[in-house]
C-alpha cells in the first residue's frame, strides 16, 4: 500500500486505521491490544468446525510421505 492509498484507507476508514499508525516518537496511536476479546462458549459451533478442519489438515499430512 503506498502513501495515498493509505492516506485514503485512513479517511474512508478512520477507527480501523488508528491501528496502523504511529506517534511522533514510534508508538501506536491505538495499540491492538488494546480490542476487546468477546467471550465465545465452548459450546459455540466454531470450535466444532475447527476441530474438523485441524483432523482434515493432520490426515492430508499424514498420508502426504513427505510431510
Amino acid at each position: 500500500m503506498n502513501d495515498a492509498e493509505f492516506a485514503d484507507f485512513c479517511a474512508k476508514n478512520p477507527d480501523l486505521a488508528s491501528y496502523f499508525q504511529l506517534n511522533d516518537d514510534d508508538t501506536d496511536v491505538q495499540p491492538i491490544s488494546s480490542l476487546p476479546i468477546p467471550e465465545v462458549s465452548e459450546q459455540a459451533p466454531i470450535f466444532d468446525q475447527w476441530e474438523k478442519a485441524a483432523q482434515r489438515l493432520l490426515m492430508t499430512l499424514q498420508r502426504n510421505p513427505k510431510s
